[in-house]
């Protein structure tokens, strides 16, 4: 997750069988953060991106706006 100029890296990551897969558990992942009740705002400006095993950003996913799926960004090759 990254904003602005700070980052919060997953260091073991998730294996899956395609991108569709990819973005449900990137969604997955934003819902169980909302479920520990940060404050309002907490997570303004942040943006989960999913990247390959090269680093390469196959999309993000802003987390101020993620209950709208129009949210996400695409970065397919």
């Amino acid at each position: 997750m990254i904003r602005e100029s700070d980052a919060i890296r997953d260091t073991e990551g998730v294996v899956v069988a395609d991108l569709r897969h990819a973005r449900d558990q990137g969604l997955q992942a934003i819902d169980e953060l909302r479920r520990e009740d940060p404050p309002a705002g907490a997570w303004e400006g942040w943006e989960l991106v999913a990247t390959d095993a090269t680093d390469a950003v196959l999309f993000s996913i802003r987390l101020d706006a993620c209950e709208n799926p129009s949210a996400m960004s695409s970065f397919e090759h």
